[in-house]
């Protein structure tokens, strides 16, 4: 069973990878999202979506789904998510 803890290390890791790629350095970050981006990598968080989606246009992602899609996330966990 994928535990909100699993998903949410699953979520830190990949914020940080994709900053690395995009070669955003975690103050640059902080500054145009408006968030603390090294908790936001390290500490088990609950961004809104607003905030998921300003992070994926700083760093390139083109959607929500693509942002998720390299989490492996069950589609049944992430379509019972929506409906809330």
């Amino acid at each position: 069973m994928l535990l909100f803890s699993d998903i949410s290390k699953k979520m830190q890791l990949h914020l940080q990878a994709l900053r690395h790629k995009n070669g955003i350095k975690q103050q640059f970050a902080t500054h145009k999202l408006g968030i603390n981006v090294g908790e936001s990598e390290t500490k088990e968080t609950n961004p809104t979506l607003n905030t998921l989606v300003n992070t994926c246009n700083l760093y390139n992602v083109s959607s929500l789904s693509e942002f998720f899609l390299p989490l492996n996330i069950p589609d049944m966990i992430l379509r019972k998510c929506s409906k809330s």
